[in-house]
């Protein structure tokens, strides 16, 4: 299978001498790239200081819902993240590796 953008059309191909053409000219956006694959606007987003002890400082020009997971997947602590920097007191969280998400942005922490 092969894909020509210039004359929007999809070539199939077969073993047994059999070849075939299908207008995809209705397809919007067809661009150069046919992946399907929708890309996610990224989101800035600057956790400190890793690893943490007391005050987790959040660094964002998003607002949504902070989530805190903890290293089995259990959601520890939910904050909704308003200002562009963000302190969350962390001091009562165990020691351990911990998972964050702020809209489509994710990572990782270690609280000492």
């Amino acid at each position: 299978m092969e894909i020509d953008y210039v004359n929007q059309k999809l070539i199939a191909g077969t073993f047994s001498r059999s070849m075939f053409s299908y207008d995809i000219s209705w397809i919007d956006n067809l661009g150069t790239d046919f992946t399907g694959v929708q890309t996610n606007k990224q989101v800035e987003l600057n956790v400190y200081p890793n690893p943490v002890v007391n005050q987790l400082i959040i660094k964002t020009s998003e607002k949504g819902n902070f989530k805190l997971y903890n290293a089995n997947g259990k959601l520890v602590m939910n904050k909704t993240i308003s200002n562009n920097i963000t302190e969350l007191n962390v001091s009562q969280l165990p020691k351990g590796v911990y998972f964050y998400q702020l809209n489509n942005a994710k990572g990782k922490l270690i609280k000492g």
